[in-house]
């Protein structure tokens, strides 16, 4: 019966199921002399997701950033950063703010050109904008003074307000065009979250989010952050996240 209805895996050879098992030799050959070296881990766990994360994870070397906006989120993301052992510039429209978290440990400054500046040029500059939405974000990248105008190719800004997704896209197009990063960051877990640790929804080009992987780890909580690829989707995240 198996013959006539063409069934065919009861007659193969020994030939053949060892021709079949060809391709998986290198693959035990390299088990057994340990050069691909297998992860150990206790079964019914997330523990070898970790592992694998950890193993892929691309990190930075040098812990510098710029943060634009301390109001009670941005201010709570650099404080955070600083105890993780991030160095911060910082920077605030009303100076008596900016004054007020230097003595917290916050490297203060009081123009943007002087903040970017203050950033090593042998790393990939990172900016982090925390500022309302809207035309407030647009003026701080694109104004007469705006971050835009001292930032170079490979650098990256980050976007970590509540921007309307669509206007994210605009503003990626604009800036993609100078070779620079953009990425939406949605935020979320209020002043509390940004102090302790926020849930940290991340959209853009996986090419520059990849290496600064490292700082939405220490921003938020633990396993509270994840990457969509493109812009805006971040931001797209965030506001289904709130209705």
């Amino acid at each position: 019966l198996y013959a006539i209805a063409g069934e065919k895996t009861l007659f193969i050879s020994k030939e053949e199921v060892s021709a079949l098992w060809k391709p998986i030799d290198p693959i035990i050959k390299a088990w057994k002399e340990n050069l691909v070296p297998l992860k150990i881990y206790t079964p019914d766990t997330d523990e070898i997701i970790k592992l694998t994360q950890e193993n892929s994870r691309q990190k930075t070397t040098e812990k510098n950033i710029a943060i634009i906006g301390l109001g009670k989120i941005g201010a709570g993301i650099a404080l955070q950063l600083s105890e993780k052992g991030w160095s911060v510039s910082a920077y605030n429209r009303t100076a008596s703010v900016t004054e007020e978290y230097e003595k917290s440990g916050l490297k203060g400054y009081y123009s943007i050109k002087e903040l970017v500046d203050s950033l090593p040029s042998s790393k990939p500059k990172i900016v982090w904008v925390m500022v309302p939405a809207g035309a407030p974000v647009d003026d701080m990248l694109f104004g007469e003074n705006g971050v835009i105008n001292y930032l170079k190719k490979g650098d990256i800004i980050i976007d970590g307000g509540n921007s309307f997704y669509k206007d994210t896209i605009r503003r990626h197009k604009i800036i993609s065009k100078k070779g620079i990063g953009y990425i939406d960051c949605g935020t979320s877990g209020g002043p509390y979250g940004a102090r302790h640790g926020a849930c940290l929804m991340i959209g853009g080009d996986r090419k520059f989010y990849t290496p600064i992987e490292n700082l939405f780890e220490d921003i938020a909580r633990p396993n509270a952050y994840q990457f969509f690829d493109g812009a805006g989707t971040g931001h797209f995240a965030k506001m289904v996240h709130n209705g």
